[in-house]
């Protein structure tokens, strides 16, 4: 029997110069939204974007080579907050779900800050109700955010939110 070697692309597994090589067609949009944070991140003029399209024409690929893009950019570290969450999120089916995703995305991102800012309070998230933990959650996001503007990942998610 022969062996098949079957390959799941991944972006956001992938090397930001892997992602670069083989992006094809997308070097305006990639562009322009990566200048969309930017504005963003530097002034009041706020943009969200939205990428919606069928399975497999490149959403992820995308957002993984915007994601490597901006984190590089030193003028936007103390003004963005990014919470790069999981490429299928499975579990999310509230926005308390939405809220830990995001709590742990940024525990991994920004461990030091997460520690010595957030990690007590999220913990206690988990003696409250559901709805008093939600509050609580939004409430401490907003604060840990403070003046950043959040860019905040929520692809691929399942169930409703």
């Amino acid at each position: 029997m022969k062996n098949t070697f079957i390959s799941r692309f991944t972006p956001s597994l992938m090397s930001p110069e892997t992602l670069e090589a083989i992006l094809v067609q997308r070097h305006a949009l990639a562009e322009r939204l990566v200048e969309l944070i930017r504005v963003s991140a530097l002034t009041n003029n706020k943009h969200f974007q939205l990428l919606i399209g069928p399975r497999g024409i490149g959403k992820t690929h995308l957002v993984s080579l915007i994601y490597h893009r901006v984190v590089k950019m030193e003028d936007l570290q103390e003004k963005l907050l990014i919470a790069w969450l999981q490429e299928e999120e499975w579990g999310i089916a509230s926005f308390l779900d939405l809220l830990r995703g995001i709590f742990r995305a940024i525990a991994k991102e920004y461990p030091a800050a997460y520690e010595a800012e957030l990690h007590d309070d999220v913990e206690k998230l988990y003696d409250l109700s559901p709805e008093q933990a939600e509050f609580k959650a939004a409430e401490l996001l907003r604060d840990f955010v403070g003046k950043r503007g959040p860019v905040v990942d929520c692809r691929k998610f399942r169930g409703r939110v």
